[in-house]
C-alpha cells in the first residue's frame, strides 16, 4: 500500500521481506529511523514494489543502521535514498543497497565489491562511518566530527521541514545527511590569568 511516514522509528521488526516496511509503488519516508530490524528472505529494513513507479519509492533523510537479511540486501531496495545513512547493515550478499535503489547525497558503509548490488550510486555520495553519539544506546545523533554534517543536498529538502527531533532541518546552509541535524551545543570556557586593569 502506499504510505507517507515522517519521524518515526522502527526497532527489531522482523518479516520475510522487507523487515520493517514493505511498501507499495509509492512511499515517502522521512526522518525516521530503522533499527535492527530482520529479513527472513531479503531486504531487512525497506522494500518498495518493484515496477515503473520504482522512482516514487523515496527515503529522505533517514537512518537505517544494523538491519539484516538472512539471504540477501541488509538494508534497502526498490528505493530512491536521499540524504540518508545507511551504516552496518548485513546480509551475505549487498549488505547495503542492492536492486532497484538509487543514492543521492547519502553516507554508505560498507560499500565493498558484494555490498552494493544493481544500485545507482550518485557523486553526491559519502562512504565512510557516521561517527554517531553513542550508536551503542540507539543515539543516532552525530558528533561534531561526523561527515555527514553539511554534506546532504539541499535542492531534496522542502522548506521549512523539521529533523526527527524537530529542529529546523537545514542548520549551517547546508542540510546534513541522516535523520538528525547537527546542532552545537556546548559553552565556550576562558581562564584569565595575569592582573587585571580598569581601562
Amino acid at each position: 500500500s502506499n504510505c507517507n511516514i515522517d519521524s518515526c522509528r522502527f526497532t527489531a521488526n522482523r518479516a520475510t521481506s522487507g523487515g520493517a516496511l514493505f511498501t507499495g509503488n509509492v512511499n515517502y519516508v522521512k526522518n525516521t529511523v530503522f533499527e535492527f530490524n530482520t529479513a527472513t528472505r531479503d531486504t531487512g529494513a525497506v522494500k518498495g514494489d518493484f515496477g515503473p513507479l520504482v522512482h516514487t519509492n523515496v527515503l529522505q533523510n533517514c537512518t537505517l543502521v544494523g538491519n539484516s537479511a538472512e539471504i540477501s540486501t541488509g538494508a534497502v531496495s526498490f528505493q530512491r535514498i536521499q540524504n540518508c545513512i545507511v551504516y552496518a547493515n548485513t546480509a551475505p550478499f549487498a549488505a547495503t543497497l542492492s536492486s532497484g535503489t538509487s543514492a543521492y547525497g547519502s553516507l554508505l558503509w560498507p560499500v565493498g565489491q558484494d555490498d552494493i548490488f544493481a544500485a545507482y550510486v550518485a557523486d553526491s555520495c559519502k562512504f565512510g562511518t557516521p561517527d554517531f553519539v553513542d550508536e551503542g544506546v540507539g543515539n543516532f545523533r552525530l558528533r561534531p566530527e561526523s561527515p555527514a554534517i553539511d554534506s546532504g543536498i539541499n535542492a531534496e529538502v522542502l522548506a521549512g521541514i523539521t529533523d526527527t527531533a524537530g529542529s529546523p532541518r537545514i542548520g549551517n546552509h547546508r542540510v546534513d545527511i541522516g535523520a538528525y541535524e547537527f546542532y552545537f551545543d556546548g559553552g565556550i570556557r576562558a581562564r584569565l590569568q595575569g592582573p587585571l586593569s580598569a581601562l
